[in-house]
């Protein structure tokens, strides 16, 4: 059922994968092919058929069209890395907001005169706390909040 929304040939398939071609690869078709990607088996049963001098025109459409995409190198990581790229957008706008309040929260402690204060005071309780022969412990810089 699902080969028959699938209303593209292998060769197509293969150019629009090299090619990173989301018009013809939409996120629906990716998430079609990522169900037909062929096992392990299914390759070795193809190699099998063809070394005992069989042809691929003896079989059926389906297999014809699974033994096309089982000569394709990689399909597993090219079909991610395809599918990342259509969803990207979606993957952006859904993680903009969250990132921009951690910014904002970055700014705030960067410039806060209190935050400082309070880094101030934990530092000396640590200081105090680590206090030995070696000397105290020295300060560290606020420059990895900045973004």
């Amino acid at each position: 059922i699902a080969r028959r929304k699938l209303d593209l040939d292998v060769n197509t398939i293969v150019r629009a994968l090299n090619n990173l071609d989301l018009k013809i690869l939409t996120t629906d078709t990716i998430d079609i092919l990522q169900h037909f990607i062929p096992t392990e088996s299914e390759t070795k049963a193809f190699a099998s058929y063809l070394s005992d001098g069989k042809s691929i025109i003896n079989l059926s459409n389906e297999d014809r069209f699974l033994y096309g995409l089982s000569k394709i190198e990689r399909l597993a990581q090219k079909l991610n890395v395809v599918s990342f790229m259509a969803n990207f957008n979606d993957i952006n706008q859904n993680l903009a907001p969250q990132l921009k309040a951690i910014i904002a929260a970055s700014t705030t402690l960067k410039n806060s005169s209190r935050f400082k204060k309070l880094l101030e005071i934990v530092l000396a309780f640590g200081n105090y706390m680590n206090s030995s022969k070696r000397g105290p412990a020295y300060g560290f810089k606020l420059a990895s909040l900045e973004i």
